[in-house]
């Protein structure tokens, strides 16, 4: 007879046994295990958290609190060592005969480290961490740093919480979940005029989810709006919460208009009363249950802009600054007063939480990670629509300027895809070490031959060399932004399938950038640094560029063959407008003038001096400019400095909305995002003929001048802003060249299509097979 097969096992450790949102998803981890048949030891203190779980059928092991222990700090110190060393004896003990280990808080690392002091590989278990904190406290990151030693591997709730984590040992990303589907709460379309309007939190009474700062935003809603915070709070908590009765009974607008409702047995149900749900938060969430429950029942959400609220809600909710109470208020007021922006939010909440954070599906995806680390074999993989494997795929992100955007957007596309599990691979900031690399070298960089780029791009890739290896395990498709990032690593490109991706080529970068004036040496320079840059592309399965422009660059220069070029914009996810222009391409109301506006973080590099310069000599009693910047340009005449918004809090769309005209005279960008940005809001661009601009900006929707063309760029301007019917047809063409080339829900499959041919060619049609 056959053996049985092996029964896994799971020690899962909590920090307390007090149950908030990390221990809920722990129970739902326990439960999901206990059900797919693993044995299950609970380490955690005694409470709530350990009676659940051992009702569920979990054993059972009673741990000290993991926390920092009271008292002076010699005395706090002496104590919690103790602890951690107890803990550290039971969890040796407790872990004999199972596979793995999984932590559910940051507390629970010194413990862990001492149960098994030996650095990785060390014997069985495995040892996981499942993270639940956005690492930004000293005290946190150095315990962190002490203790990864111990692990195989981080778990992140969030991509904002692995972020801070990556290196070794690898982390990976499993969103959190709730229960899907649910019943709706009613239409904002449909509700009853006369029904009050309800701003609700739902959130542990603690000091850091910001229940002052709704209480003083509330201060400033209208009058007929009732605020309802739900939620109980810990012992430890309880003078935090005896001061938010205070400040509601201080307060005679408040206590009329604040229900205080304490634990709520059916959170849900109330919630579906609420017009607007607020996750008001002072530190950074991880992924919070909170605002994905609001999301699941069609609740529209007003987050915090920090931490994992913006990578959850993606676009269905509003975000404003933390510990921010104007701006909340101001959200508020403006959400409660618009039932169209309401059902829209709710509606895409509710698709997002479909598609990306469903219980099961996450649940079955850490079960899938604990079960790798415990050596078993792959469970049976769900099928895509296509009816084949969903392709594991590392992305390798160069992290610098639109690059990040590029990557921040895939992020959230590919949350809960059915045909990518992607994870991406951060290049960090440039060490002193990097930087002391890539250093120009005076007298030799005017001259173009200290050869600073190709230095900086190695010194770049040799991070990722040595990072890439160990995050290869189990990955099927290999994608590379940009190449300059794979030049020290195309033995693993050329190993696998792998796509890699540009926006540009050394050469055609060589000869356009102004801070770097081509000379007579630069043919040479660029002859060395092809003699990197080449093998990449030779290298990879598919080689996609962004831009026809780069493919004839690719093709001409470089001798790509015409069968591994894949011409692949990359798109943006943009909120949800009509097919026309942006509202500010009309006619302006009240003598208003029409707007320029221009977006970029630099403004001398980006052009932006040059068309105040402009305008100001030209254009200032036409139009306003409008400067979206985080610099200090000098004041004119009809011109507005926006500092403290960006496209990825939302902030700018609004500002684009408003615009007649964008305004981008940029000499050294060749292919940029703000442009697609200003399409997708419907705006006719005026920018500058180089690069790619000819094929971003085709005629219909914008006017190109020569780079140094002054009096066409003042001419271009001044016809749009004389003629609204010119500016609201190049509007509708250019939303409509966005719809169509760079919405993201056009350019991921398309994504999705070529990362599947270079699987395919990699390992031949039809495998499903695993690199």
């Amino acid at each position: 007879m056959s053996a049985a097969p092996r029964r896994p096992g799971l020690l899962a450790v909590a920090g307390t046994g007090q149950v908030s949102g990390a221990e809920r998803v722990l129970v739902r981890a326990v439960e999901a295990a206990l059900a797919a048949g693993w044995r299950v030891v609970c380490a955690a203190p005694p409470g709530p958290l350990t009676e659940r779980l051992a009702e569920a059928g979990a054993e059972v092991v009673a741990l000290p609190e993991l926390g920092l222990a009271a008292g002076s700090r010699p005395v706090a110190l002496a104590r919690t060592l103790a602890r951690w060393a107890r803990a550290a004896r039971r969890l040796r003990r407790a872990s004999r005969g199972l596979d793995v280990v999984l932590l559910n808080a940051w507390s629970a690392l010194p413990a862990a480290r001492l149960a098994w002091p030996r650095r990785r590989p060390h014997p069985a278990p495995a040892v996981a961490w499942l993270a639940h904190d956005v690492l930004t406290r000293p005290d946190r990151v150095q315990v962190f740093a002490a203790c990864r030693g111990v692990l195989t591997r981080v778990l992140a709730v969030s991509e904002a919480v692995a972020r801070p984590l990556r290196g070794d040992p690898p982390a990976t990303v499993v969103h959190n979940g709730v229960p899907w589907p649910v019943e709706p709460a009613p239409d904002p379309l449909s509700a009853d005029p006369d029904a009050p309007r309800v701003v609700g939190i739902n959130a542990l009474l603690s000091p850091w989810k910001g229940h002052r700062v709704l209480l003083e935003a509330a201060e400033h809603l209208p009058d007929d709006v009732v605020v309802e915070v739900m939620g109980g709070h810990l012992a430890k908590d309880g003078d935090y919460a005896a001061s938010l009765r205070a400040i509601v009974e201080a307060s005679p607008r408040l206590r009329e208009r604040v229900r205080l409702l304490g634990h709520v047995a059916d959170p849900l149900a109330r919630m579906r009363t609420w017009t607007v749900a607020v996750s008001a938060s002072t530190q950074p969430e991880a992924c919070p249950l909170n605002v994905l429950e609001a999301m699941s029942i069609g609740v529209p959400v007003v987050a915090s802009d920090h931490g994992g609220s913006p990578e959850v809600l993606a676009g269905s909710g509003v975000l404003v600054p933390p510990d921010d109470a104007p701006a909340l208020a101001a959200a508020l007021t403006d959400l409660l007063d618009d039932p169209a922006r309401r059902a829209e939010l709710a509606r895409r909440g509710r698709d997002r939480v479909a598609t990306a954070h469903r219980l099961d599906r996450q649940t079955d995806r850490l079960l899938a990670e604990l079960a790798r680390l415990a050596g078993l074999p792959d469970p049976p993989t769900p099928t895509s629509p296509h009816g084949r494997p969903p392709m594991r795929v590392l992305f390798v992100n160069e992290n610098i300027g639109g690059h990040t955007t590029v990557h921040a957007h895939l992020r959230t596309a590919f949350v809960g895809h059915p045909e990518v599990q992607a994870e991406f691979l951060d290049v960090p900031a440039p060490s002193l070490a990097r930087r002391v690399l890539g250093v120009r070298v005076p007298g030799l960089a005017g001259l173009d031959a200290d050869l600073q780029p190709l230095r900086a791009q190695l010194a770049l890739s040799a991070w990722v060399r040595r990072h890439l290896v160990a995050r290869l395990d189990g990955i099927d498709v290999l994608h590379v932004y940009t190449g300059n990032a794979g030049l020290r690593s195309t033995s693993v490109i050329a190993s696998m399938a792998s796509v890699v991706s540009t926006d540009a080529t050394n050469e055609t970068n060589a000869y356009r950038l102004p801070s770097r004036p081509a000379t007579r040496l630069t043919p040479a320079t660029v002859r060395l640094t092809k003699r990197w840059e080449r093998p990449v592309y030779e290298a990879a399965t598919l080689v996609a560029p962004s831009t026809r422009w780069v493919a004839d660059s690719l093709r001409q220069h470089y001798g790509v063959p015409d069968d591994k070029v894949r011409v692949m914009p990359f798109g943006i996810a943009a909120p949800e407008y009509g097919p026309g222009p942006a509202p500010g391409t009309g006619v302006p109301e009240d003598g208003r003038l029409p707007q320029l506006v221009f977006v970029g973080r630099s403004l001398e590099r980006k052009g932006g001096l040059r068309l105040l310069r402009l305008h100001q000599e030209h254009l200032a009693d036409l139009c306003e400019l409008v400067l979206v910047t985080p610099e200090d340009p000098p004041a004119g005449r009809n011109v507005r400095v926006v500092r403290d918004v960006t496209v990825e809090t939302g902030g700018v769309w609004p500002l684009l909305r408003e615009a007649a005209v964008f305004a981008f005279p940029s000499v050294i960008d060749q292919a940029p995002n703000v442009v697609i940005e200003a399409q997708a809001a419907g705006l006719p661009v005026v920018g500058v003929r180089q690069g790619a601009m000819d094929e971003m900006v085709p005629p219909e929707t914008g006017v190109l001048v020569e780079a140094d063309d002054d009096a066409g760029l003042v001419a271009a301007l001044r016809r749009l802003v004389d003629e609204p019917d010119l500016r609201a047809r190049m509007g509708t063409a250019a939303r409509q060249r966005f719809l169509h080339t760079y919405d993201i829900r056009v350019t991921v499959p398309a994504l999705v299509a070529v990362l599947r041919e270079a699987h395919d060619r990699h390992h031949g049609p039809g495998s499903g097979r695993r690199s």
